[in-house]
């Protein structure tokens, strides 16, 4: 079985664009702030309640329906990353940690539709180049924003490479794993979720593929989810933008830097990020239901 064949028998797949987009039109709203994505209910086993403030999210039984991809004007591949069994028999909460594309162009309905989500902070991972040349982030009412760049302040924020396994995009991922700087930022990003011990906080870089893809992918298997659910969630960036631009070589190659840089995950997150290892379980604990 492929695997993309496996993403979408692990996730509901994804409805298609709102409208009607050509790749290329897809393509350049990632730099104009794309409409709204079709929302996908999916069925939880068990969530948690909206915690309070920087507070503990409380566990209890819930069956409501929830979302992986939602709908908000003037943003794009806005996703929850709950809802992934762990390896200890938990699921990660629901409505805890959010990843999208960059928030410079949502529209006053956009941000009146992220208002229930009670959003506490935004992690930028833009450079601050990227967020001269393409916008800073429209702040929901409520919520604080944290800058932890990564990547290289000359960039602008180019477009994904479509089709086909990129070698640049290979070696960024690499350096995701091997740059000093990058690390730090990542570290700074996990250990400011931790902290909101539950609070609702949003990750997102330019598109939401990228380097949002490889903090979801730490973060997802700090909590004990298997590579399969975290390829499976990488992949869906392939659906929300409309176009294949995600492909599991790249963590791969990120992953690899990890095995050979590091005796094991856990150290890469304590040494290599910088998170200590009672945050991680406190993370863990906040963020896991059983």
């Amino acid at each position: 079985m492929s695997l993309l064949t496996r993403a979408t028998s692990l996730l509901t797949r994804p409805a298609p664009l709102t409208a009607e987009l050509s790749r290329r039109n897809v393509l350049r709203g990632l730099g104009a702030g794309a409409a709204g994505i079709a929302a996908v209910p999916l069925l939880a086993s068990a969530a948690t309640a909206a915690p309070a403030r920087h507070r503990r999210r409380p566990v209890v039984a819930d069956t409501t329906p929830h979302q992986r991809i939602l709908t908000v004007d003037g943003v794009h591949n806005l996703r929850d990353a709950g809802g992934y069994t762990t390896q200890c028999g938990g699921t990660v909460a629901w409505g805890a940690v959010y990843r999208s594309g960059a928030l410079n162009k949502v529209t006053d309905q956009g941000l009146q539709q992220l208002q229930p989500l009670k959003l506490t902070w935004l992690v930028d991972l833009r450079t601050d180049r990227e967020r001269s040349t393409v916008g800073t982030d429209h702040i929901p009412a409520g919520a604080q924003e944290l800058l932890a760049p990564v990547g290289d302040e000359n960039a602008r924020g180019g477009f994904p490479t479509v089709g086909s396994v990129s070698p640049d995009t290979l070696a960024e991922f690499r350096s995701h794993v091997t740059d000093p700087k990058q690390r730090a930022s990542y570290g700074r990003a996990i250990n400011q979720i931790a902290e909101n011990r539950g609070a609702p906080i949003l990750v997102h870089c330019n598109a939401g593929a990228y380097r949002t893809g490889w903090l979801t992918a730490v973060v997802l298997t700090a909590l004990g989810v298997d590579r399969d659910q975290v390829n499976a969630d990488f992949l869906i960036s392939n659906d929300t933008i409309g176009a294949q631009i995600a492909f599991t070589d790249y963590l791969d190659a990120a992953f690899e830097e990890v095995d050979n840089a590091y005796d094991d995950f856990h150290q890469f997150l304590t040494d290599g990020l910088g998170v200590r290892a009672s945050v991680i379980a406190s993370m863990r604990r906040s963020l896991i239901v059983r």
